[in-house]
């Protein structure tokens, strides 16, 4: 089950940021924080900072990992170059193709790995094919995830995945601020605009003892 609540929006307006140059993430802050309805100070990490342009495209996110991603987009916005780093050292590169919502539905790594994808009408992930052979579909059932998967050997395989109960705040504006799952794993998020009120960063608050739980 997912439960939403909508909190006033704020804004900041800040322009000086950078993936490069960000050195704060991975460090412990004290932050005072809001979620079901409580006021409080804690000890949160900065496990996620992210970077968008004006259009609202992600340029850059990065981790308390280590791990760090560049992307940049041709004219048009439906081709994306990304650069993936691992402590400041290039890891990998790949090129994407997306559709009008900005999902990626065609990716070819340095690998040479290429993966297509479709997505349902909430931008649910529902395949994935590989080059290699291999193959997933995604139905959904509440908080269950059916996973069916054919391997490059053509032998098939089912997996059930629990998601379990959903909390989530957001702002006036539609951001969210607050995400906390049944197994008691919980996020805070932090926002600075351009001046359209676009979001220009968002940085990602965990527990100090979680490990953030990403997706590109």
């Amino acid at each position: 089950m997912k439960k939403f609540v909508l909190l006033f929006c704020s804004a900041v307006i800040l322009f000086n940021s950078s993936c490069t140059f960000n050195k704060k993430v991975g460090s412990i802050v004290r932050k005072k924080v809001s979620a079901e309805g409580k006021t409080y100070v804690k000890n949160l990490k900065i496990s996620e900072w992210s970077e968008f342009d004006a259009q609202g495209r992600k340029i850059c996110t990065k981790y308390s990992n280590g791990s760090e991603y560049i992307f940049d987009y041709d004219e048009t916005g439906t081709k994306m170059h990304t650069v993936s780093f691992f402590n400041s050292e290039k890891n990998s590169e790949s090129w994407s193709e997306l559709d009008s919502k900005g999902n990626v539905i065609y990716e070819k790594d340095s690998n040479e790995i290429e993966q297509w994808f479709e997505y349902d009408d909430k931008n649910r992930l529902i395949h994935l094919r590989y080059n290699s052979g291999i193959e997933a579909w995604y139905e959904f059932n509440g908080t269950i995830t059916e996973v069916y998967t054919v391997d490059n050997d053509g032998k098939t395989s089912t997996a059930t995945i629990d998601n379990g109960d959903e909390y989530f705040e957001y702002d006036s504006c539609g951001n969210k601020i607050y995400f906390k799952n049944s197994g008691g794993y919980e996020e805070w998020y932090e926002y600075t605009f351009w001046q359209d009120g676009t979001v220009k960063t968002k940085t990602t608050y965990t527990k100090p003892e979680d490990n953030i739980l990403f997706f590109l």
